[in-house]
């Protein structure tokens, strides 16, 4: 597939479904995210998704097993924080479900998002948080609501002293692995 428009393709993280027949490509500078669908060995672009109010929407994307649910990571939102947009397929279109911005850090550049295969839990990065060394929040979703797990806490590691963390958080499949030791 060719994008115009000056944007940075798969930039970040690539979303895709279990069975491989949907994935979702961020393109980073047009705060946009494509979705393609696969029939047998035919790809075909399906939906063009658009950010709002955000600078570098897409510049990280998630999907969980099934490719109905979305969450999509943004560099700087309009509050000049980070966010995450979580996003479901209802068999004809994508609705904005929800987005969590992370305010209460001051990380303007939370970008990397992870799902978990259920959709259940999701993991937002914060790589600006603490002077770049970096942390990363938990959600978990509650019928169609996601909140931050543990009171919104961010949760850094100690070993990331000096070094980038919060980039390429991962989220145990169908359970709660990578929230149990917080």
């Amino acid at each position: 597939m060719k994008y115009g428009g000056g944007g940075v393709l798969g930039y970040g993280k690539i979303g895709m479904s279990s069975d491989a027949s949907v994935y979702a490509v961020g393109a980073m500078g047009l705060n946009t995210v494509y979705v393609h669908t696969r029939l047998e060995t035919t790809w075909t672009l399906r939906d063009v998704l658009t950010g709002t109010g955000s600078f570098g929407f897409g510049q990280s994307v998630d999907l969980d097993a099934t490719g109905n649910y979305l969450i999509v990571g943004a560099y700087t939102a309009t509050s000049g924080e980070g966010s995450a947009s979580f996003l479901i397929w209802n068999g004809t279109a994508w609705s904005n479900n929800q987005n969590i911005t992370t305010v209460s850090t001051g990380c303007s550049s939370c970008t990397d998002v992870a799902m978990s295969r259920d959709s259940n839990y999701a993991v937002i990065g914060a790589l600006g948080y603490n002077s770049f060394t970096g942390g990363f929040f938990v959600t978990e979703r509650l019928s169609l609501t996601w909140s931050l797990m543990n009171g919104g806490a961010i949760y850094t590691i100690p070993e990331c002293v000096g070094v980038a963390c919060g980039v390429g958080q991962s989220v145990a499949d169908k359970n709660k692995a990578a929230a149990a030791e917080f």
